[in-house]
């Protein structure tokens, strides 16, 4: 499996399914893998990369590498007792990534 992955993304995305993480009483494994090699409309500086927090859940976080650019995008915020926010970062003209997120309040944070 991760041989298939691995060659369908250009050797990007290596170890998905970790060597421990199936056993006997697994019945079904699918798996989805995507490369795209897009060109950002903003791009972001490789030296403005610093690695920063990754927040796995309210209070769990991982250093990695985050990227960086100050430019203006489109934002969207949809308030009320389950609302969330919207970051759309463009390739182009005609293709978008699109991050939501829950809003958390009292971390002030996306």
């Amino acid at each position: 499996m991760n041989d298939w992955v691995s060659n369908h993304t250009n050797d990007k995305i290596k170890d998905l399914i970790k060597a421990d993480s199936l056993d006997a009483s697994t019945k079904l494994v699918l798996i989805n893998a995507i490369h795209f090699k897009g060109k950002w409309t903003v791009p972001f500086k490789p030296e403005a990369t610093k690695d920063g927090p990754f927040y796995l859940d309210d209070t769990n976080s991982v250093q990695v590498p985050l990227m960086f650019v100050k430019d203006s995008f489109y934002m969207y915020e949809e308030a009320g007792e389950d609302g969330f926010k919207m970051l759309e970062l463009p390739y182009g003209v005609s293709i978008s990534f699109i991050i939501k997120s829950q809003v958390v309040p009292e971390m002030g944070r996306l």
